[in-house]
């Protein structure tokens, strides 16, 4: 594996001090959810790691690659007897099976399913920039840790175990850009307005 096509990640939670009972939950929680996710996005790092003190929650995601590898899936479609009339020209479910999954009719291709003859397509899904997929992973994690008791503070949006003061996310020792939907924005709070300081 070569460094060159592999970063480190680090995210610090700032907030105010929690209770010391909530802890290590918040670590563990951190580590699942972060490894679960990158699993589900075919990154493979070499290791999750989180850490914590009253007023800091961190993650180091170790030799993470720079961007997801290409990777071929196959998605089986509709019966093969209803995807062609007796000419054998295809139906509109075939047409939009094949449009649905951005390949050619002619790309498609009659396999034994389950339940019998149906149609499959094969292509090529190309792999993201990392650093994208974790301005998306990062809202959506943060915003999902649950606590025993949660406070809310500011106009009442935002909702954690104690005030978060700021989010540091870097990757490779860029800082990662939230793409997050308006809630998950609103729910972390200050993630937006940190990342667009630096």
């Amino acid at each position: 594996m070569s460094r060159d096509s592999h970063s480190d990640f680090f995210l610090e939670l700032l907030v105010e001090e929690m209770p010391a009972g909530a802890i290590p939950g918040a670590r563990a929680d951190l580590v699942r959810k972060f490894s679960d996710e990158l699993s589900e996005s075919h990154l493979a790092p070499a290791s999750v790691q989180a850490v914590a003190t009253p007023r800091r929650l961190v993650v180091v995601v170790e030799n993470l690659p720079l961007r997801q590898e290409d990777r071929t899936v196959e998605v089986l479609g509709p019966p093969a007897d209803r995807a062609f009339d007796a000419d054998g020209k295809p139906s509109k479910m075939a047409e939009g099976f094949a449009r649905a999954q951005g390949v050619a009719l002619a790309e498609l291709r009659r396999v034994r399913g389950p339940k019998g003859d149906v149609l499959l397509a094969r292509k090529t899904v190309v792999g993201r920039p990392t650093a994208e997929i974790l301005g998306e992973m990062v809202p959506r994690i943060v915003s999902s840790l649950a606590f025993p008791k949660m406070m809310r503070w500011g106009t009442g949006i935002h909702s954690f175990v104690r005030p978060l003061h700021r989010i540091v996310a870097l990757f490779g020792g860029e800082v990662v850009r939230p793409r997050a939907s308006d809630d998950q924005v609103r729910a972390v709070g200050m993630l937006e307005v940190e990342c667009d300081r630096r």
